[in-house]
């Protein structure tokens, strides 16, 4: 009964939010293949394509390779690299350089509720085609979640959880061009069905404030997108102390 009021509420906004012509849209297809090694790692990475449908039209290839590494069950620290490469069609393709640092801590109260929070840090280095003219950014990001979970997650072909999430970006830039970015937050409504022991599908939908995230309730959508991901794993899954409260990247 909770899953089918959640999927009914997430069709509703999705259908009554694309149809407003106002806001940019974004459709997202990722894979998110995760290794687990020993005890207190696990190496993975997002490979995905996102499209937007504004005045500028982009197109964007990437793939985010990283490393996390369990401290304990709780906590636990992530790096890695992004690589981008965005096709417009107005203006001049770019390609993008992201490194990172981040930190993640997670919480079980109970068997269905958990809690989760991620910082990351990330240099943005930008490279505008064909004169190669380089932008630098750094973006702090904060992300805040809760899970409620239906069924275990060994149970197979069932909707497994539903989360919901806030995310605030901060940049900081001498380029005065991307100013505009200097404020992110993001509203995130996610459903994960799993298909067998080691492979699930998640669907999201996420709203983008251009704000901080104490402005969202007097603040415009910016953006609205639908994302899709794909979580195929690997590895020994029982014997990893990041199988329970593993945070994506």
């Amino acid at each position: 009964m909770i899953f089918r009021l959640i999927l009914f509420t997430c069709c509703m906004l999705s259908v009554s939010l694309y149809a407003q012509d106002e806001h940019v849209k974004e459709y997202v297809i990722e894979a998110y293949p995760r290794w687990y090694g020993n005890n207190n790692y696990t190496i993975q990475g997002n490979i995905g394509i996102n499209k937007t449908t504004d005045d500028i039209s982009r197109v964007r290839y990437y793939l985010k390779p990283s490393f996390t590494y369990g401290l304990n069950k709780n906590w636990a620290t992530h790096g890695g690299m992004g690589f981008y490469h965005s096709e417009y069609e107005v203006i001049e393709d770019s390609y993008e350089l992201r490194p990172f640092l981040g930190l993640s801590h997670f919480s079980q109260f109970n068997d269905k509720w958990v809690m989760s929070s991620y910082f990351r840090a990330e240099e943005r280095y930008i490279f505008s085609l064909p004169e190669k003219e380089k932008k630098e950014t750094l973006r702090l990001r904060l992300r805040l979640q809760t899970a409620y979970h239906f069924t275990p997650s060994s149970q197979k072909n069932n909707w497994h959880r539903a989360t919901l999430g806030i995310e605030g970006f901060k940049s900081y830039t001498n380029d005065t061009d991307i100013d505009i970015y200097s404020y992110e937050t993001r509203v995130i409504l996610g459903i994960e069905r799993n298909l067998n022991e080691k492979n699930k599908i998640r669907f999201e939908l996420a709203w983008k404030y251009l704000g901080n995230p104490t402005q969202v309730s007097g603040s415009d959508i910016n953006t609205v997108y639908f994302k899709i991901q794909y979580y195929p794993i690997w590895g020994k899954l029982l014997n990893n102390i990041l199988s329970q409260g593993e945070v994506n990247e």
